[in-house]
């Protein structure tokens, strides 16, 4: 079950998930600016989301500036964590 989402930092929305088992999970998605492609976005989940999601988000934002150049394109950025504080 899904709690209310809520958007950060104007381009992240972020839910918490209630699993069967009790364990909560964050998640968390960043859309790209830019309207998508023919094809549409590829979507890149991060396992550890709280430790490694705002870093992938910044290395993917960075290498899609040079797209032609990096060969990494702008995708959804799908972060799956657990509410931890501390790493």
């Amino acid at each position: 079950m899904m709690g209310d989402g809520k958007v950060l930092h104007g381009e992240i929305q972020q839910w918490t998930v209630h699993s069967k088992t009790k364990q909560d999970y964050v998640i968390s998605i960043h859309m790209p600016e830019s309207p998508p492609p023919p094809e549409g976005y590829g979507v890149l989940y991060v396992l550890d989301g709280d430790a490694y999601f705002q870093l992938i988000k910044e290395v993917i934002r960075l290498q899609a500036k040079r797209s032609a150049k990096t060969g990494v394109s702008e995708v959804i950025i799908v972060g799956i964590g657990y509410g931890a504080k501390d790493f």
